[in-house]
């Protein structure tokens, strides 16, 4: 009874504001168009502080409110142009909803009236295996200057690099119906398991070798028809396979429930743990290639949105490229990507300060994950003499002005506390969040020091 008395309160001030947008008439040149509906659960349960965002076709966000303790939402009176438009519905924990319109030349405005049904993130992975039969299978596109061979006709790339450049192309990744959230299933030699099974294992089905124009011609064309009309570039670390990077690229984009295109770039990693030294030597050779790569993705994709994300070793040549264009043409070739995420950089911390500072002057928002307990980035620090590396958290850790700094060490439970952004939920949630454009603290707490302040991640 309360929760509607206040609705009612909160309607009446609506209505008493917006009277005067109304009385107007002629004199307002936008057609007025008001929102409103209930968001509930499959058990018809109300869902309190559900965020609705109306947004352009640019994905700029119009409008905002969120739903009050009766589950009841209300946008009133927002003036609209023609063109098309999308009611975006989103809660920590559930699958985000859509809902698209469009308003029409000389449209008189309306009323709408909206009721939706959030699906909490389990319910929705077993809704999306059911969709696509017992397998779910996504199209990930890759750019590459590893070398290549074949078997039986399939490209076999290899943690050589190829004298010939960029290679592009996509695969065809499934993913099984039992799939857990943060995990790549494969088989385990400990249970005498050889051969993956699609049913179980997240598998590479095809690997389609593209020419450039084709690459991005079709690239383009996914981006169109795709969801959301975004893509994001996965850009891996030291130790990594070009299967394990096409993988874990086709994980995230269906544990986020990416609605855009997912693209990894994979360098030539040797795919060994011994191999640290000669992964160094070609991250720094793979610079010109990437930087390549997104001058092209920018200029060719037809995204609304690009978001970059880049682990580990991987880190420096992005921070290397995006520093080289953000001080060229008034930073022009940066302003295609919307978030730019560094999760566990091993970069030396004073070049991550001097190159970001470069980057952060531009477009681009900017997000480093750092944790207390990443064993990898100790044992990076041995091998280069004691230098701290950006990913480690320290006290406090590496704060920058147009950078957030979140630290994981709550939440990172993986044996070397390094692949976190991929392997945590808690964290891939965020990076959901992030790629939404939701600004902090969105659900992180804040600490605060004397050099700034930083976010952790509330206790689970």
């Amino acid at each position: 009874m309360k929760g509607k008395i206040q609705r009612f309160c909160f309607v009446a001030l609506l209505l008493v504001w917006s009277l005067p947008l109304f009385a107007e008439g002629p004199a307002v040149a936008d057609a007025l168009y008001s929102f409103e509906g209930n968001v509930s659960n499959q058990a018809d349960q109300h869902i309190a502080e559900v965020v609705i965002e109306l947004l352009s076709t640019d994905n700029a966000v119009v409008a905002a409110t969120q739903t009050d303790i009766d589950g009841h939402y209300m946008l009133l009176g927002v003036p609209l142009t023609d063109g098309q438009y999308r009611l975006r519905f989103s809660k920590h924990d559930y699958e985000v909803a859509l809902s698209s319109f469009s308003v029409a030349p000389g449209a008189s405005g309306k009323a709408k009236k909206l009721d939706i049904t959030l699906l909490p993130l389990s319910a929705a992975v077993k809704q999306r295996g059911q969709r696509g039969g017992t397998i779910t299978q996504i199209k990930v596109f890759y750019a590459t200057d590893r070398a290549a061979s074949s078997d039986k006709g399939v490209p076999v790339y290899s943690g050589t690099r190829s004298n010939a450049g960029l290679t592009f192309g996509s695969c065809d990744v499934t993913i099984p119906p039992t799939h857990s959230a943060g995990n790549i299933e494969a088989p385990s030699i400990w249970r005498l398991e050889f051969s993956p099974n699609a049913d179980e294992y997240i598998t590479i089905r095809s690997i389609e070798v593209k020419a450039k124009t084709d690459f991005y011609r079709e690239l383009a064309k996914s981006i169109g028809t795709s969801k959301s009309r975004d893509a994001f570039v996965f850009i891996h670390g030291y130790n990594v396979g070009f299967d394990d990077a096409v993988k874990r690229t086709a994980q995230l984009a269906y544990d986020m429930r990416f609605g855009g295109v997912p693209i990894v770039y994979s360098w030539p990693s040797k795919g060994k743990f011994y191999g640290y030294f000669d992964d160094e030597h070609e991250i720094e050779a793979t610079k010109e290639n990437l930087k390549r790569f997104l001058l092209d993705l920018g200029a060719q994709s037809g995204a609304s949105s690009i978001y970059l994300v880049a682990h580990s070793m991987g880190n420096r040549a992005l921070l290397s490229v995006l520093s080289e264009l953000a001080t060229k043409n008034k930073g022009e070739a940066v302003r295609a990507f919307r978030q730019v995420i560094f999760a566990a950089p091993d970069v030396p911390r004073a070049d991550f300060e001097n190159l970001t500072r470069n980057i952060s002057t531009g477009s681009p928002h900017l997000t480093l994950y750092v944790s207390a307990h990443d064993q990898a980035l100790l044992l990076s620090r041995y091998f280069h003499h004691g230098e701290t590396r950006a990913g480690e958290a320290g006290n406090p850790p590496l704060l920058l002005a147009g950078l957030d700094t979140i630290d994981v060490s709550r939440v990172s439970s993986e044996l070397l506390g390094h692949t976190y952004y991929g392997d945590c939920q808690t964290v891939i949630s965020d990076v959901v969040r992030i790629f939404r454009n939701e600004m902090l603290p969105r659900g992180l707490e804040p600490a605060r020091t004397a050099a700034g302040q930083f976010w952790f991640f509330m206790p689970q």
